[in-house]
């Protein structure tokens, strides 16, 4: 058995109730899979990039911009009630059976958080290695904070503030920092994903990137925004 160090991850499923067919929508000539594809060969910090997908659009993609990998995703796996974590898992053992090899990092790069850049991909995988910790998370500075703008509702349908405000404070930017996950880039030490544990532990570190190269595709009103944002960057690199 032959030992690689680096796995990159493009997960996307075909269907998608929200933003139905997010997944193959064209930014700038480029489909979100064949950019995600894109965007871990431009890294060259991986020894394999892989796709894996239940839809063979999706996989066709994936191998057109270069992914050297592609896994075809159980259909129980290709659901609404899916969990990530488990995709994830599913598209390492098949990558690691059918190249018989291990990984010791594996790195999922979300479709749908198309605006990161290279260097972010490189920041969170340089972070892991230099570290001891399991898996380091993207994130961006949250906009509203659950201090003072973020509410939920208790037994009796009243709205109540989610943290208890710290003594003395008295303003939202005075509070402790919060920050918004983006799936934008989430690495793993390999040993990690064969645990139960959570993602979120003292294990996890998050490495910060800019609001604008965090924004996901919830809605169609994003695709719009997100389309925007790209025009922005590729005017402020010329």
């Amino acid at each position: 058995m032959t030992t690689l160090s680096r796995l990159a991850l493009v997960c996307a499923r075909g269907g998608s109730k929200g933003v139905p067919g997010k997944n193959l929508w064209s930014l700038n000539g480029e489909s979100l899979v064949a950019r995600a594809v894109r965007q871990a060969l431009e890294s060259d910090i991986f020894s394999i990039v892989a796709v894996s997908s239940d839809d063979d659009t999706i996989l066709d993609q994936g191998r057109s911009a270069g992914a050297q990998h592609l896994i075809k995703r159980p259909g129980q796996l290709a659901t609404d009630g899916a969990g990530k974590l488990e995709v994830i898992r599913h598209a390492v053992r098949d990558t690691e059976m059918s190249l018989a090899t291990r990984f010791h990092v594996v790195v999922d790069l979300d479709v749908t958080t198309p605006l990161r850049a290279v260097s972010d991909i490189r920041g969170v995988v340089e972070i892991l290695e230099r570290s001891d910790h399991k898996a380091v998370l993207t994130a961006s500075e949250a906009r509203r904070s659950p201090y003072f703008n973020l509410v939920e509702l208790d037994d009796a349908g009243a709205p109540r503030l989610p943290c208890v405000v710290p003594e003395g404070v008295v303003r939202r930017q005075d509070s402790p920092p919060v920050y918004d996950l983006s799936g934008a880039v989430y690495a793993w030490r390999r040993a990690a994903l064969d645990g139960d544990a959570p993602l979120l532990d003292g294990g996890s570190r998050l490495h910060v990137i800019p609001s604008e190269r965090a924004w996901d595709v919830d809605s169609p009103m994003d695709l719009t925004i997100i389309q925007a944002l790209a025009d922005r960057m590729d005017e402020g690199s010329e």
